[in-house]
């Protein structure tokens, strides 16, 4: 069973005639990634890291799964767990998955090189932070053509609505990138644990920006 915030959530976005997509971190949801694709219709699905500089992450990295009345069981298992970490959810207008999957795109690298990093929106973590810090008028730009998303803040459920969704240019000093750390010991811990795993694979990157 899906926990109720979510549910109403989703039953709201999807009165108001919108699409419900999926956002997954797929480095530890193989199996969860694997259930939801089996059978979708290719325009249906996205992986964020192929055709990009780090498509060596693809497999790994996020995807972005627009999400049927059949998908009820596999989000039901990520639902009610959590404490996984493994994304969030997002309401967009029909037909604008591609759109939104160009936006993430244009903000998974951070700066150039030899400075260049990764910016895992794909961890509700990350994305709790950054929705605590910005302010409304900086939404757009970090959510782009999101309409409301859902997500697990660490205790709860939690939504925040875009003002204003829609395609937004990368700004130069994007505000996401300067939020406080919470802990900055275990921002430490955390992005060194994740920089091993990913320069292993993909040597292109020197950073992870985890929080």
């Amino acid at each position: 069973m899906i926990p109720e915030r979510p549910r109403q959530w989703m039953d709201e976005q999807r009165g108001q005639g919108r699409d419900v997509c999926l956002v997954l971190d797929s480095q530890n949801e193989i199996e969860a990634r694997q259930g939801l694709l089996n059978g979708r219709a290719h325009d249906r699905y996205h992986s964020v890291y192929s055709q990009t500089p780090v498509a060596e992450l693809a497999s790994a990295g996020p995807f972005l799964i627009g999400l049927d009345s059949t998908d009820t069981e596999r989000l039901a298992e990520l639902l009610n767990a959590p404490e996984r970490n493994w994304g969030w959810l997002a309401s967009l207008a029909p037909g604008d998955l591609p759109l939104w999957l160009e936006h993430w795109r244009a903000r998974i690298l951070v700066s150039a090189r030899p400075e260049r990093a990764l910016y895992r929106f794909q961890d509700n973590r990350v994305l709790s932070r950054a929705l605590r810090h910005l302010s409304a008028e900086q939404l757009p730009a970090y959510l782009g053509q999101a309409i409301s998303v859902c997500y697990w803040q660490g205790e709860q459920w939690a939504t925040t609505d875009n003002p204003a969704p829609g395609k937004y240019v990368l700004p130069e000093a994007a505000a996401w990138l300067s939020v406080p750390d919470a802990n900055p010991q275990r921002v430490v811990i955390q992005e060194a644990n994740a920089l091993r795993f990913l320069i292993d694979k993909c040597p292109v990157l020197n950073k992870v920006y985890t929080f």
